[in-house]
């Protein structure tokens, strides 16, 4: 028969062995930064929903509407240079070239 498998100790967190990681407190404040640079940049756009209309005695319809857009509906944001890109839930991919 075989050895059993040893198990391998497995490294502290945050330790990849990869350098130091960047400090919480810088993270925290650029994600906050974004985050206040995702609000300006989606104050004026509008979000693409469907409003359920039933009638007594007729299936459900459908209507298109639009609503102001709100940080609810981002699904995810990123900086990719100096551009930021915004995912929201109704499937649309907004870019914006970002000031700094």
């Amino acid at each position: 028969m075989s050895e059993p498998i040893k198990e391998q100790p497995t490294p502290p967190a945050n330790q990849s062995g990869g350098g130091t990681p960047p400090a919480p407190v810088a993270r925290e404040s650029a994600k906050a930064a974004d985050e206040a640079m995702v609000r300006t940049a989606i104050k004026d756009l509008k979000f693409q929903t469907k409003k359920k209309i039933e009638k007594e005695g007729e299936s459900p319809r459908y209507v298109p509407s639009e609503r102001p857009m709100t940080m609810r509906d981002v699904l995810s944001w990123s900086r990719q240079g100096k551009r930021l890109v915004v995912v929201t839930a109704d499937g649309r991919k907004h870019r914006f070239d970002a000031d700094e």
